[in-house]
């Protein structure tokens, strides 16, 4: 009887139990060549289920809810405005990416995807008000208008 080869999942649970710490941007690189081949959004996905710790460049846009959403913009904020120009060209990419699922999500159900289309839009914009502009929002969303007496 042949060996199975293990699937992608166990050989990403096999590598994630020798590593000592987060899955950082250079173990992520390591981790796509040693699967390949895997695309980079399967991969993500295996992560994420994973539970295990990612560094924001590697879990990359959560839009599970606006509270996921506001952290890995704001952690992506946070290395776009200390990164070298590449850095800042990929945490571009990783958000242009993101509004373009989102996109295609509002496409096959209007309405549900809006709101977090305009939050990365704005955050391609312009990534430094964003988490600025994230706890304004907030704090509006949360504090509800008074009434006229």
């Amino acid at each position: 009887m042949p060996n199975k080869r293990p699937t992608k999942k166990e050989q990403l649970r096999a590598w994630l139990a020798t590593l000592g710490g987060p899955v950082t941007p250079e173990a992520h690189r390591q981790l796509m060549e040693h699967l390949r081949p895997v695309s980079e959004d399967y991969l993500r996905k295996l992560l994420r289920e994973s539970g295990h710790p990612l560094h924001p460049l590697v879990e990359g846009i959560r839009q599970d809810d606006y509270g996921s959403l506001e952290r890995t913009l704001n952690a992506l904020e946070a290395i776009y405005a200390s990164g070298d120009e590449l850095t800042r060209s990929y945490c571009r990419r990783l958000v242009k990416e993101a509004k373009l699922h989102a996109e295609m999500a509002e496409r096959r159900h209007p309405g549900s995807r809006t709101e977090k289309i305009e939050w990365m839009r704005l955050w391609i914009e312009n990534p430094a008000i964003f988490p600025m502009w994230a706890k304004l929002r907030r704090k509006s969303i949360e504090t509800p208008p008074t009434q006229p007496g």
